[in-house]
């Protein structure tokens, strides 16, 4: 499925520019593991209203996690040395390294959605009643773009009804992140397969009525992503949502024109005199 549960778009697609120069990846959304949430829960530093917790996993069982508190949220992975900071109600984007000590500001990339999910092409076919997913009831999806079936989705939009959630993805319909490889010319996304682009083409904006995406199965019905826990009510770190005052702080320009000079460097260094 696409970055896994609709919130993948946003974690995947920061990481992916910054060090593949690429706004295409599958991430979903990240939960709690029953330790690092008890370390939350007993951390003595100050804590923020209530928000929510939600984890992920993929099929190799690397885990995604995704906090909400308000308009805040964080988003991310066991796999990646990155995490994203996204204010809805400010409109800003910050992917954060703690290996570099580092912040990129991404915001420049956040732009008002102007394509109506209805003209993506991606279908989404209704198959019935899916199982409980962390105890919400889902739909199964057939996602079907160009003919071509791709994947299904169970999606819950008894989920949606959590506060968070839906505060989510009210707010993230509004927005998109300016995918620079789709810039790059009309052939990029058949380039990377029919079904990749679908995922690429699926925003926020295509879940907000549907439901929550809560688990990806590939044509084979094989578990591609779901989400295996749900956390509401719960009180976060004060930290879990600031940017570290000590870290460098780029923009997404100077990190592009960086990894622009240092690919003429390889080549220049790979040809021969």
């Amino acid at each position: 499925m696409i970055n896994g549960f609709g919130l993948k778009r946003i974690a995947c697609n920061t990481i992916s520019i910054i060090y593949e120069c690429k706004l295409f990846a599958k991430l979903s959304m990240h939960h709690f593991n029953h330790c690092l949430l008890a370390c939350i829960l007993a951390g003595s530093a100050p804590t923020l209203l209530a928000g929510s917790y939600i984890e992920s996993r993929d099929a190799d069982d690397v885990r995604q996690r995704l906090y909400i508190d308000g308009p805040l949220a964080r988003i991310e992975s066991d796999d990646a040395d990155e995490y994203v900071i996204l204010d809805m109600q400010q409109h800003r984007y910050y992917s954060v390294n703690d290996l570099e000590q580092q912040i990129v500001d991404m915001s420049s990339l956040l732009r008002k959605s102007t394509a109506a999910p209805k003209n993506s092409g991606v279908q989404f076919i209704k198959q019935g009643a899916g199982p409980k997913i962390g105890g919400y009831a889902t739909e199964r999806y057939r996602v079907v773009y160009k003919n071509t079936h791709c994947f299904d989705e169970l999606l819950s939009v008894e989920a949606l009804k959590i506060p968070d959630l839906k505060r989510y993805y009210t707010a993230a319909q509004q927005m998109d992140v300016h995918d620079i490889v789709a810039d790059a010319g009309a052939d990029a996304p058949a380039m990377e397969g029919i079904c990749a682009a679908a995922a690429s083409l699926l925003t926020e904006a295509h879940y907000a009525d549907l439901g929550v995406p809560m688990s990806a199965l590939d044509t084979r019905g094989e578990v591609e992503h779901e989400i295996v826990q749900i956390v509401v009510n719960i009180s976060f770190p004060a930290e879990t949502f600031q940017l570290p005052a000590e870290y460098e702080r780029v923009s997404i320009a100077d990190v592009m024109r960086e990894s622009a000079h240092e690919l003429l460097k390889d080549k220049a260094l790979s040809e021969p005199p």
